[in-house]
């Protein structure tokens, strides 16, 4: 995480014109526990990014990591704005998927948010990590471990990498087999 985070904020401070170095130093800052150092960064970064929806549901994140309702709930409020002006039609995919799990966190319906966001990702980029991601997230938080399960391995067959990964089939794992659950965490 340290390499990470150096990277990231030396291309933050170099000025580069991505969001996504923003975004993954803030991930960093919140997984070492630098929660004011990741507002102050999500701070610049919204000030830069305004419209980025994906930024915005790490802002969430963001606000909770730091003890802050308010800043999260005026967050939310961004993003419903933003949502209700029918901004998703011509999105980027990974538009669809913040959007897609700011829904979930909000109480849609997991078949809607499925259908509208993640497998539309899906359809036009079957190896978008994210959204493969996405979907074994909303599949554990509703009991369905299956899908979780087989979401992940999917991700596998087609050579993705990410730790999350792992993560998530141990999760779907768990309730039934808890050996195979372990293995995946050791693998």
């Amino acid at each position: 995480i340290k390499q990470a985070e150096e990277v990231a904020a030396a291309e933050v401070e170099r000025g580069v014109w991505n969001r996504r170095w923003s975004e993954l130093l803030i991930r960093c800052q919140l997984a070492t526990g630098k929660y004011d150092a990741a507002l102050e960064t999500y701070e610049a970064a919204a000030r830069r990014y305004p419209t980025s929806l994906p930024l915005r549901v790490l802002g969430i994140e963001v606000a909770n990591f730091n003890g802050d309702p308010d800043q999260a709930a005026k967050e939310r409020a961004v993003i419903e704005r933003y949502l209700n002006a029918g901004q998703l039609r011509y999105a980027t995919t990974d538009t669809l998927v913040a959007a897609g799990r700011h829904f979930s966190e909000n109480g849609i319906d997991a078949r809607i948010i499925l259908k509208s966001f993640f497998d539309r990702v899906l359809e036009s980029d079957p190896e978008n990590l994210e959204a493969l991601v996405a979907t074994a997230e909303l599949a554990i938080s509703k009991g369905d471990f299956k899908v979780a399960a087989d979401t992940v391995q999917l991700a596998k067959r087609r050579n993705l990498e990410d730790s999350r990964l792992d993560y998530w089939l141990a999760r779907a794992l768990a309730p039934t087999d808890r050996a195979a659950a372990q293995a995946a965490l050791i693998s």
